[in-house]
């Protein structure tokens, strides 16, 4: 699934979607998704200056749209219903320059209209952020 179907999907677009590819998922189980950051990307511009990052909130925010992803795939009428009740999220390393994020996401539980995620986000199979989050239907 490429940029604009995800967009159709989550209906996020523009800078705000953290998404550019769904490379695979299970119903129910698991996403994985893509994020190519590169070195003018509109973030750099703004945080940290004289040493430009990509912010740790939108690293988890491409780990919680992978989610979303993943939750809409099941549930088409889901999306306007969802809303982050709980997180922690936990930053090994920096990400700068041009990379290739692979987002990878697990539905480990649910309870209810509870739903429990685990998600890394890695670079050339090193992990850079790790996050437990859950979404709640409401």
């Amino acid at each position: 699934m490429n940029k604009s179907e995800i967009t159709k999907l989550i209906k996020i677009k523009g800078q705000l979607l953290m998404l550019d590819k769904i490379l695979k998922f299970k119903l129910n189980k698991s996403i994985t998704t893509t994020l190519r950051v590169k070195k003018k990307s509109w973030f750099y511009r703004y945080h940290l200056i004289n040493r430009p990052i990509m912010p740790g909130v939108l690293m988890e925010e491409s780990m919680f749209q992978s989610a979303v992803c993943l939750l809409k795939m099941n549930d088409n009428n889901i999306l306007s219903e969802l809303l982050l009740v709980e997180s922690s999220s936990k930053f090994y390393s920096e990400i700068s320059g041009n990379n290739d994020l692979k987002i990878m996401t697990d539905l480990y539980k649910k309870n209810k209209n509870l739903y429990y995620f685990k998600s890394k986000i890695l670079i050339k199979n090193f992990i850079k952020c790790k996050s437990e989050f859950i979404l709640l239907k409401k």
